[in-house]
């Protein structure tokens, strides 16, 4: 309902979530995304492009997998500023479920 209202945008992870993704082979990392991204794309009726790596498990091999398999974006939990990522297949966040409180101290500090 909020993707279709255009509030936000609702992109993909990995269908099964595994906690060390680095560890994971390449044809299952690609077992992982493509299946994820089309059942996620046939629900919602839009493309996906961007994908989040699932408890922040990712390295160089996983940014070339994710841009191999059509992704242009790729979220990280890296502390910082997503501006200052090392390219947009690595972009830090804020995890809303472990660093929500941090977030709002940043933004506090940083409107002060």
């Amino acid at each position: 309902e909020m993707s279709r209202s255009g509030i936000m945008t609702v992109q993909s992870i990995t269908a099964n979530h595994p906690p060390h993704l680095r560890l994971v082979g390449d044809a299952d990392i690609v077992l992982e995304l493509t299946p994820s991204r089309t059942s996620a794309r046939n629900r919602l009726g839009h493309r996906l492009y961007a994908l989040v790596y699932p408890e922040d498990n990712y390295d160089a091999r996983l940014e070339r997998l994710a841009a191999a398999n059509g992704y242009q974006l790729a979220f990280t939990e890296d502390w910082g500023n997503a501006g200052d990522s090392a390219n947009l297949l690595a972009i830090h966040r804020y995890s809303a479920l472990t660093r929500f409180a941090q977030a709002l101290a940043d933004v506090s500090a940083r409107s002060r």
